[in-house]
């Protein structure tokens, strides 16, 4: 229970320094439509690449430790998650 407690607030953490540093222009893809985002050095940037997806990922992997461990099938869907974040990050760099 605490690592799944651990894993979500440490994602949640992320997401809202995220959120706080570039805000909603910024992370909803603003600078592809135009908008001036500022570029971030500070925290969470500084810390973590691409602090969003790995703040996601931590959030999906609590939940499912919470709500579905020790099930067999409980990583399947956090597996899938990430695969779909790595893809992003890597569109994203290009």
């Amino acid at each position: 229970v605490a690592l799944g407690v651990s894993l979500v607030a440490l994602g949640q953490l992320l997401n809202w320094a995220v959120f706080y540093q570039i805000g909603e222009v910024g992370v909803f893809y603003g600078v592809r439509f135009g908008h001036h985002v500022p570029w971030c050095t500070g925290f969470p940037f500084n810390v973590v690449s691409h602090p969003q997806y790995i703040g996601a990922c931590c959030t999906v992997w609590g939940v499912f430790l919470l709500m579905l461990y020790p099930r067999s099938d409980w990583f399947v869907i956090p597996l899938v998650e990430v695969a779909m974040y790595i893809f992003a990050a890597k569109f994203e760099a290009d």
